[in-house]
C-alpha cells in the first residue's frame, strides 16, 4: 500500500509539471501568434495608406519565424501583379557583404591579404600604391565615390565595361590621405570586385555562384541583368499621388558593389551561414563586424536599444533594403522593398519592436 501511494504522489508530480510544461508551451505559441497577427497589422496598415511594397522574412535561431509579402511587383497601368515571398529584388549595397565574404575567402586562401596594395591590379587609380584591400573593405582608402558623380543619373541606365568603370574611378583624386578617416564610397566595393575577377579567373557573377550561392544552396540570387518580370523580378517605384516606376541603373554600372537580386529569405539564409561560419573560418568574422568610424569590412553596426545587430542597408533606384542579425538573440531580419514613402530604418525599427515586445526600444 505504502509503495502504491508513493507511486500515486510521482504520478501526480509528474502530471503537475506536464501539464505546467503545456501551459508554458501554449504561452509561447500564442505570444508568437501575437507577435504574428501584430506584424501583420502593421503591413497592413502601411499597404493601404499606400506606405510600402515589398517582401519581409524574419528567422529565429535558424529558423523560419515570420515571412510576408505586401503590395505589388509591378505596376503597370491597369496591369498589377501582386507581389509574393518568391519575388525577387534587386538589393543593392548588401551586395557588398557578398562581396566582403568572397574577400575574405582569398585572404583565407592565402590568394589575397589586408595589406595587398591596389596598385598590383589597377595601378592608374590614383593613390594605388598606399591603398590596401583592408582599407578598401572599411571605405578608408580615400577613393571618391563614383556613384557621387554628378552625371551619374544620366549614365547608370547605359552598360559600361570594368575598364571603364576603372577610368572613370581614375580620374578622381583622393578624397583624403588613406587611412587618416572613413568615407562610403561605392568605388572600393567596384574595384574589389574587379580583383575578385583577376584573382579567381572568373566573372564575378561565376565567382559568387560557385563561393556563395552554390555553397549554401540560394534559390532566389543571382547577379542582375534588365529586369525580368518573367523570372518573378520586380520594377521599383515611387508614390506621387500613385506610384511611378523608376528607371532601372544598368548592373554593370553596380557590379560587386551593388549587383545582386535576391530575396529576403535568401539573405536570411546567408547572413545565417556567415554567423555559423560556413563561408569562411570563425576568427575572420570579428574582422567583418569591427566597426572604426562607423564602418566594419562589408558590415555596419545597427543599435535598437541595448541590443546591437549587424549587416547591411541597400539602396538604388526605388528600391531599399536592409539585411540584419543580432547574434545575442540569434535573429536574423531582411527586408526588400521595391517602393517606400518614408526611411527603411524606421520600418526596421517598428518590426523589431515588435518582435522584441518592447514598444520603449528606440
Amino acid at each position: 500500500m505504502l509503495a502504491l501511494l508513493k507511486m500515486m504522489k510521482m504520478m501526480k508530480r509528474k502530471m503537475i509539471w506536464c501539464v505546467g510544461l503545456l501551459m508554458t508551451v501554449s504561452t509561447m505559441l500564442s505570444a508568437q501568434n501575437t507577435t504574428k497577427v501584430r506584424l501583420d497589422s502593421l503591413f497592413d496598415a502601411l499597404l493601404a495608406g499606400n506606405k510600402a511594397m515589398g517582401s519581409i522574412n524574419i528567422s529565429l535561431s535558424g529558423k523560419p519565424f515570420y515571412s510576408r509579402a505586401f503590395g505589388y511587383s509591378v505596376i503597370d497601368g491597369s496591369t498589377k501583379v501582386i507581389a509574393t515571398e518568391k519575388t525577387k529584388y534587386r538589393v543593392a549595397s548588401i551586395t557588398k557583404m557578398v562581396t566582403a565574404a568572397i574577400i575574405f575567402q582569398l585572404i583565407q586562401e592565402g590568394k589575397l591579404d589586408f595589406s595587398t596594395t591596389l596598385d598590383e591590379y589597377f595601378p592608374e587609380i590614383q593613390g594605388a600604391k598606399t591603398i590596401t584591400i583592408g582599407l578598401m573593405l572599411n571605405h578608408r582608402s580615400g577613393l571618391h565615390n563614383i556613384l557621387d558623380d554628378a552625371d551619374f543619373t544620366s549614365w547608370k541606365v547605359i552598360p559600361k565595361t570594368d575598364e571603364e568603370m576603372v577610368q572613370m574611378i581614375a580620374k578622381y583624386p583622393l578624397d583624403f590621405t588613406p587611412d587618416s578617416r572613413a568615407s562610403y564610397s561605392n568605388s572600393n566595393y567596384i574595384l574589389l570586385g574587379y580583383i575578385i575577377e583577376e584573382v579567381c579567373k572568373k566573372p564575378y557573377h561565376d565567382v559568387v555562384k560557385d563561393r556563395i550561392i552554390s555553397k549554401i544552396g540560394l534559390k532566389n540570387t543571382y547577379y542582375g541583368g534588365k529586369t525580368d518580370i518573367g523570372k518573378g523580378e520586380s520594377y521599383s517605384y515611387v508614390y506621387n499621388n500613385g506610384w511611378s516606376k523608376e528607371p532601372e541603373a544598368d548592373m554593370s554600372v553596380l557590379g560587386g558593389a551593388g549587383a545582386l537580386v535576391s530575396t529576403p529569405s535568401d539573405l536570411t539564409r546567408f547572413i545565417e551561414a556567415l554567423y555559423a561560419h560556413k563561408l569562411m573560418k570563425q576568427r575572420y568574422l570579428p574582422k567583418m563586424q569591427n566597426i572604426q568610424d562607423g564602418y566594419g569590412m562589408g558590415m555596419f553596426q545597427f543599435k535598437l536599444g541595448d541590443r546591437t545587430a549587424y549587416g547591411h542597408p541597400g539602396g538604388i533606384d526605388g528600391f531599399n533594403s536592409v539585411l540584419e542579425y543580432f547574434p545575442d538573440d540569434e535573429i536574423a531580419l531582411c527586408i526588400c522593398s521595391n517602393g517606400l514613402v518614408g526611411q527603411i530604418n524606421d520600418l526596421v525599427t517598428a518590426v523589431m519592436n515588435i518582435v522584441f515586445n518592447d514598444p520603449e526600444l528606440k
